[in-house]
């Protein structure tokens, strides 16, 4: 009879009794677990108990102070099982980070040093396709997003599809054609932290009905037009990893940008009222009017709020808006997978 855990893939590079029984744990349960030692052992394997806490479980020796050990330990956690909401596990590839395993590639020109220094726990974005890339780097190496690395350097990689880096929700068994992200309002001046709920599927389950939004299918970068007085932003998108809304400024006089070092943010006078009607690329319809203020970012950093819905800078990102995550804030959004279906259409869309 299959255990509950059949099926997970669990790697264990603990020492010890604790790490070593939780594994084990999982180990009686039916998940393949694999011991990962330094070439002189586990330091604990003289303890009595070592043969108890590490049963059922598969061996491998790495040596994680070398290149080559670190890349045989890429190998086998590229592919991870991924629990999301008491959902069955899926197995996707993952983006393993190791700063000091080879020097950045010439198109990445200014990197966070590591991950503890960006502040990286861990990253998984809501987008509306299966893949990070998808079919523009199956047969382009020169792609600008995957590379593969020696100790000596980096160059450009073609990746076929089911080795990218991979949207999980898309592999759920059930809830895969999108999912809603609901956040609660800001007050004036912000917050100082923000709880919401990403909620899996599309009118699959009685939690995850739309509601009264409105779709807006997008186009094959996942884009959208955005025009705000007369100036219009094609390649327009949300993105809940902005920490703010960017844009050009129709009237750069009103929204006059910070002094140094925050050049890149907007520090007007006064607050700024601005509406934008959001339409599908090529079409004019359907189309949705935004209301939103731009708050000067030096005078609410200066309070102890981590959280605003009036944070405004510069578009890093071409012609478009970047609809960051104060657009979600007091709303209901709605993000359809590409090639899934929903009562609101085929994806890729957003509604709200």
């Amino acid at each position: 009879m299959a255990g509950p855990c059949e099926g997970l893939l669990v790697l264990d590079f603990s020492w010890g009794m604790a790490g070593g029984l939780a594994t084990a744990v999982l180990a009686d349960f039916g998940a393949e677990v694999i011991k990962v030692e330094p070439p002189a052992g586990d330091p604990f394997r003289s303890h009595p108990a070592w043969i108890a806490w590490n049963r059922g479980k598969k061996g491998a020796v790495l040596d994680l102070k070398s290149g080559q050990g670190r890349s045989r330990a890429h190998q086998l956690v590229e592919l991870a099982d991924v629990v999301l909401g008491g959902e069955p596990a899926v197995e996707v590839p993952v983006h393993v980070l190791d700063a000091g395993f080879a020097a950045a590639p010439p198109s990445c020109p200014n990197p966070q040093p590591d991950p503890a220094q960006a502040g990286f726990t861990g990253i998984l974005g809501v987008g509306v396709f299966r893949e990070d890339c998808g079919p523009g780097c199956v047969g382009d190496a020169q792609n600008g997003v995957y590379f593969a690395c020696t100790a000596s350097g980096c160059a450009g990689a073609a990746v076929p599809l089911e080795s990218q880096v991979q949207n999980p929700v898309a592999h759920l068994p059930l809830d895969n054609n999108g999912l809603l992200v609901e956040l609660p309002a800001v007050a004036a001046g912000g917050a100082v932290s923000l709880s919401g709920s990403a909620i899996l599927g599309i009118g699959t389950r009685g939690n995850n009905a739309p509601g009264a939004v409105t779709a807006f299918p997008l186009d094959g970068e996942g884009s959208f037009v955005t025009e705000i007085s007369e100036t219009t932003f094609p390649g327009s998108f949300l993105d809940t990893g902005s920490n703010g809304l960017f844009f050009a400024p129709p009237a750069p006089a009103a929204l006059p940008s910070c002094g140094a070092p925050d050049g890149s943010w907007f520090c007007p006078p006064s607050s700024v009222d601005l509406t934008a009607i959001n339409t599908p690329s090529g079409a004019g319809s359907p189309s949705a009017s935004v209301s939103f203020q731009v708050e000067s970012f030096d005078a609410l950093l200066s309070s102890a709020n981590q959280v605003f819905d009036d944070l405004g800078g510069t578009s890093q990102s071409g012609t478009g808006f970047d609809w960051g995550l104060p657009f979600y804030e007091g709303r209901r959004v709605v993000v359809g997978f590409e090639g899934a279906s929903s009562a609101l259409g085929s994806g890729p869309l957003v509604a709200y």
